[in-house]
């Protein structure tokens, strides 16, 4: 009967091995097999590390609420045009 035991490993050496993963540009299953753990075992881990990161991030503004403040500061700005044009145009008129 062949029982493989589970190993744990620290927190520290999965940070690390997540962090090699992402930054080394490296193949994931080099950095496994150097690591001595499974790829699987890795890629475990780094959607984990990436799920825990995304928790705690504020979330972002959803795309509409974002469309909605650009349409209303473009009306803003289609409105304001118009005016200045005058401005402009009244100020140079007096330059001539």
């Amino acid at each position: 009967m062949n029982t493989k035991k589970n190993k744990s490993y620290s927190a520290e050496f999965k940070k690390e091995a997540v962090r090699l993963a992402l930054e080394s540009g490296r193949p994931k299953t080099a950095i496994a097999k150097e690591l001595g753990i499974g790829v699987s075992l890795l890629f475990v881990w780094i959607n984990q590390q990436i799920a825990e990161h995304t928790m705690h991030v504020a979330p972002k503004q959803t795309d509409t609420q974002r469309i909605k403040e650009l349409e209303a500061e473009i009306r803003k700005l289609k409105s304001e045009n118009p005016l200045l044009t005058k401005a402009a145009a009244y100020f140079a008129k007096d330059q001539l």
